[in-house]
């Protein structure tokens, strides 16, 4: 993993609107221009550069939760273990488990290592110095639901925020690869691209309404919602590579 040490965001519960589109990189540079004169890089992305974001998504056994997510439901739910490139020097992440209902999602995290996440989902035993609150919503999230790892996947992101309202962001995620074996930190970062090299990710992330300067963005680079998820797709892909083995 990269050895940038880098220092996190460690808010424990989020609450916002979230939009996403699917862009070729050429529409992504027509996009940023448009809005460039609104936003600044976020701390990490300053001078063009970009971080790498490493998630172990958490399901069960037969995979209840991509099966929901890939159905592409009015409320559906995540859950994974997420670290940023300052792992390899820091060895703590965050535990997380995501709803989205209607567009709006709500997240609760929890910061800890990845073995003590394995820990609290396997034994039921919480990280050390955890809110009491939190400690019990996620008891019982992992008590009906039997967790494990079940997929890597890691991507680049560019993110910026609004000069005037830092609660609007703007992400651009790309060179996205995911894996379903070694689904582990420990193992390094490696794995076969979810989509083609030249598509990205766009998300916007508001708290109200979305700002007309971002509408009008959109509306003249002429970008459309769609609807994806990275651990749904990663899910889709090796189904339909089990079943075509299976067809041989």
């Amino acid at each position: 993993m990269p050895k940038t040490v880098r220092t996190v965001n460690t808010t424990t519960s989020f609450k916002r609107y979230e939009r996403k589109y699917m862009v070729t990189k050429q529409k992504a540079d027509e996009f940023y221009d448009c809005i460039k004169d609104y936003i600044t890089p976020d701390r990490f992305c300053v001078d063009g550069k970009t971080y790498r974001i490493f998630n172990l998504y958490l399901d069960t056994d037969d995979y209840e939760i991509a099966r929901n997510s890939v159905q592409k439901p009015n409320y559906k739910e995540k859950a994974r273990f997420r670290a940023y490139e300052n792992y390899a020097q820091t060895g703590i992440g965050f535990l997380e488990v995501k709803r989205k209902i209607y567009g709006v999602g709500v997240k609760r995290r929890i910061k800890c290592s990845e073995s003590d996440a394995v820990r609290f989902m396997q034994e039921g035993i919480p990280p050390v110095g955890t809110d009491e609150q939190m400690t019990r919503e996620f008891a019982y999230y992992f008590k009906v639901n039997k967790l494990s790892p079940k997929m890597y996947i890691a991507y680049d992101r560019r993110a910026y925020y609004c000069t005037y309202d830092p609660e609007i962001r703007v992400t651009f995620d790309f060179n996205i690869t995911y894996r379903d074996t070694d689904v582990t930190l420990s193992d390094g970062d490696y794995g076969k691209p979810i989509l083609s090299a030249d598509t990205l990710i766009l998300e916007l992330k508001f708290n109200d309404a979305m700002p007309l300067w971002l509408a009008k963005a959109l509306a003249k680079c002429k970008i459309y919602p769609h609807s994806f998820s990275k651990y749904g797709t990663a899910y889709r892909l090796i189904k339909d590579k089990s079943l075509s083995e299976v067809n041989i």
